[in-house]
């Protein structure tokens, strides 16, 4: 989740939207996990009962994946897409639809899915990747197939190289040291089965540059 803005404001409601995500329905005996769908329809209600300011709103992508059948379910509301890499370093956005969180309540926010394979990975980012580059060039479609080159140049790398790697090209920017926007990349890779009988798992490494927001 991205919440719009910087400083105290912002701060506070990030910690409003960690208390506020409810993703399971608790009943006796027991618990049923909630769909990202539902997940996110219910923080977006939380958060539009507040009555925040026209300035202050929230962006989210929120993942359910099982780690037996590798199934990852998808929901996100004015979020950049989640980026699937194949085995092969192909790039593919995971498409829903969703508006911004805390604006509309009773909003409805489309799930997707995708059966993951081993060796792929699932990328994660906020809007600040997208505005991290230096001003030279004002086409804001130029800046987006600049970073998409970016992800394309490191996706077959580990999760955990890719992340550091993200971080050096970010602290390379001119500006780094002011940073127009946080950022946020959380890469998720499926490890290749080592033998016959063991259970594929997830690798997940998250960078953050300021935890604030």
């Amino acid at each position: 989740a991205d919440a719009v803005g910087h400083g105290m404001a912002a701060s506070l409601l990030t910690m409003f939207i960690k208390k506020a995500i409810v993703a399971k329905r608790v009943f006796e005996g027991g618990y049923d996990l909630l769909s990202p769908s539902e997940t996110l329809r219910g923080l977006n209600d939380a958060l539009a009962s507040q009555s925040l300011p026209n300035c202050q709103f929230v962006t989210a992508c929120y993942c359910l994946i099982n780690i037996e059948t590798l199934e990852l379910q998808y929901a996100r509301g004015g979020h950049p897409y989640p980026l699937l890499v194949s085995t092969e370093g192909a790039i593919t956005e995971l498409r829903s639809t969703g508006g911004l969180l805390g604006v509309f309540p009773g909003e409805d926010f489309d799930a997707g899915s995708v059966q993951l394979q081993p060796g792929e990975k699932v990328i994660l980012y906020s809007d600040g990747l997208e505005v991290a580059y230096d001003d030279t060039e004002d086409d804001k479609g130029e800046k987006w197939l600049r970073h998409q080159r970016m992800f394309q140049q490191l996706a077959g790398l580990p999760a955990e190289e890719l992340a550091s790697k993200i971080t050096m090209i970010l602290d390379d920017q001119e500006g780094s040291l002011s940073p127009t926007d946080d950022v946020t990349v959380v890469a998720l890779e499926v490890l290749p089965k080592t033998s016959p009988v063991s259970t594929p798992t997830a690798s997940l490494q998250p960078m953050e540059t300021e935890p604030c927001s």
